[in-house]
């Protein structure tokens, strides 16, 4: 008897699937729209603090910044050292030679710029560049 009652509705819930997911739908909107009619004014102020922020983050990335390869980087350190960090120093890094993980190969302008310095390259292995890293100054 109970499984009878329970093959009925099931069957009944699959028969009017349509209607169900309908009903829960319009409820959820209905809902929806009463609570955004309640909260109008702090949804209004929402909306203007978001128009706000739009505008103050296009100002900053109306700048565009183009990379090329004569492109100095200067980086202004601070003449005092932060007291909630601790001091940097720099550490000029010469060109060398790093050797390459799993099947990664080198670009072919590393391959032929090693070649150009007569400088001869492993299968995994690329040029690198000299370059200006910063570390933490020894305690």
């Amino acid at each position: 008897m109970l499984e009878e009652k329970k093959r009925k509705t099931i069957k009944w819930i699959k028969d009017h699937k349509k209607e169900l997911i309908i009903a829960g739908i319009s409820i959820t909107v209905l809902v929806g729209i009463i609570i955004g009619i309640k909260n109008k004014d702090d949804l209004e102020k929402i909306l203007l603090r978001l128009r706000y922020e739009i505008k103050q983050q296009e100002k900053y990335n109306t700048t565009i910044i183009e990379k090329t390869k004569n492109t100095n980087v200067v980086i202004d350190l601070p003449s005092e050292p932060r007291k909630y960090s601790l001091p940097i120093v720099p550490v000029d890094v010469r060109r060398h030679i790093r050797n390459l993980s799993g099947d990664r190969v080198p670009s072919l302008e590393k391959q032929k710029e090693a070649e150009r310095l007569g400088i001869a390259l492993g299968v995994n292995q690329t040029l690198v560049d000299s370059y200006t890293k910063y570390r933490n100054k020894a305690a």
